[in-house]
């Protein structure tokens, strides 16, 4: 490891941020997929998932964000997650509709409805661990369209943050054997409430060398620990192979702040 540093968006590339009344917090949400329905006679659904705030006098409904679509898959983890408010004193219906994507170039012209789920941000927030469960439901109220997952975290002040890191290996373990060395490269994971990782970022591949020099990079904060310095991370190092599955050389969890005071890490084999 060599050094990192951690520095904050320039005004015109910061998150809206709007004045609220009352408690509030930002929450960010993942969403995921099970057992999707498929509505292409041929192949499988392109799934995207969109959220809603329901109007609790009028029921009109206004776009919150969207995931990015996902090809041919009934069981999408959808790497683009929704930032919203979470007011405590305020009932926030919301709807989830999960989409078929028909035109790539344009998401959400065209698209399909799978199924949908109506909900409040303090059932999803309150659930255990966060994490939401419910079966979509379809048109007329039928079931048996597949489930959707929501995991909802909050998010620390840090989160308009980015992370620049350049980083280096040490006499790394060689997967090569005797004819040669490892091939290495670095992937980082968010560890989410419900237990399970998120990959974030993952660095090119050194060929043939223990001790390689990564290419500097950035990560979002927001991303890898919610904008919290102190939250923990995991960093995977693998060995690249062309013919047989890949080696991993070692892995550690750690934290933002631990990379900014430039701690060398000590990696650990394979659990």
């Amino acid at each position: 490891y060599e050094s990192a540093d951690s520095y904050r968006r320039p005004f015109a590339q910061q998150k809206d941020s709007r004045m609220v009344v009352g408690p509030v917090s930002r929450v960010k949400l993942s969403i995921e997929g099970q057992k999707l329905a498929s509505k292409d006679w041929t192949s499988k659904s392109d799934p995207m998932a969109c959220l809603y705030a329901v109007d609790n006098t009028t029921g009109a409904e206004t776009l919150i964000g969207h995931t990015e679509w996902i090809k041919d898959n009934y069981d999408p983890k959808f790497q683009t997650h929704i930032e919203c408010e979470y007011h405590f004193e305020k009932k926030q219906k919301l709807v989830f509709r999960v989409m078929d994507v028909d035109n790539p170039k344009d998401p959400m012209k065209g698209a399909q409805e799978i199924g949908n789920v109506e909900v409040t941000m303090s059932k999803i927030v309150g659930s255990p661990k966060g994490r939401f469960e419910s079966p979509l439901v379809g048109k007329g109220g039928k079931n048996g369209f597949g489930n959707l997952i929501v995991i909802a975290e909050e998010m620390s002040g840090r989160d308009n943050d980015v992370l620049h890191v350049s980083m280096k290996g040490v006499a790394l373990a060689n997967k090569d054997g005797m004819f040669g060395k490892s091939d290495p490269y670095l992937k980082f994971f968010a560890l989410r409430k419900d237990g399970a990782t998120v990959e974030i970022h993952k660095t090119e591949t050194i060929p043939n060398n223990l001790n390689p020099v990564w290419k500097p990079f950035c990560i979002d904060l927001d991303k890898l620990c919610n904008g919290d310095l102190d939250a923990e991370f995991k960093l995977e190092c693998w060995d690249e192979d062309t013919l047989s599955s890949h080696d991993m050389i070692g892995w550690i969890h750690t934290t933002a702040n631990t990379l900014l005071k430039k701690t060398p890490l000590v990696l650990l084999d394979r659990p």
